[in-house]
């Protein structure tokens, strides 16, 4: 029993020192082979181009696409119901405060405006003809008193339809570039309408 049990353990012994004598032997020939190569690698010569240190100015031109806001930005709008029958600015245009920019039909205003201005002028003529009568006690009061409001009328007309005008020319509230126009002549505009 003995016997078998020390041939066994033997058998054992061999099998086990065959095995490691090949491992041993399988990584020996491996890292062989690997220093031979990494030994080639260290042979060769890399290739080096050798030149002159330079200064220069390099320009960094980058391009790309996006969205920019501006710091100040307002849509200009038109504040009347009427046709454009001017357009004095081109899109992207640079422009200062209180250039004209747009001009709405206005040709009912201005008739009525040189109605008004005639009838101011008549009033006033009224009243001056009244004012030294007044003052020799030779006319009432109360038409001096008339004769003085309807000059004030006469003027608050005027001032009204000259309002409407000014409305009628689309101005820029501050000095800038223009974005793109949304309006064209002949166009019918209405408060609101972005131009």
């Amino acid at each position: 029993m003995k016997f078998k049990s020390l041939l066994f353990h033997t058998g054992e012994f061999l099998i086990g020192g065959a095995i490691l004598a090949g491992v041993v032997f399988f990584c020996w020939k491996t890292g062989t082979e690997r220093s031979v190569n990494s030994g080639r690698r260290k042979m060769e010569i890399p290739a080096v181009k050798i030149d002159e240190v330079k200064t220069s100015t390099v320009q960094a031109r980058v391009e790309g696409i996006g969205t920019g806001l501006a710091k100040e930005s307002v849509d200009i709008t038109a504040n009347a119901t009427e046709l454009v029958v001017g357009l004095y600015f081109e899109d992207g245009q640079t422009v200062v405060r209180g250039q004209h920019l747009v001009q709405l039909r206005d040709d009912q205003y201005q008739a009525e405006l040189q109605q008004m201005r005639i009838n101011l002028a008549e009033q006033e003529r009224e009243l001056k003809r009244l004012t030294p009568l007044y003052h020799a006690r030779i006319t009432a009061q109360k038409d001096y008193d008339a004769a003085r409001t309807a000059v004030s009328r006469a003027k608050t007309a005027v001032g009204i339809v000259e309002y409407q005008i000014g409305n009628r020319r689309i101005l820029a509230p501050f000095g800038g570039k223009l974005g793109m126009r949304n309006v064209s002549i002949g166009e019918l505009v209405t408060p609101g309408t972005k131009i």
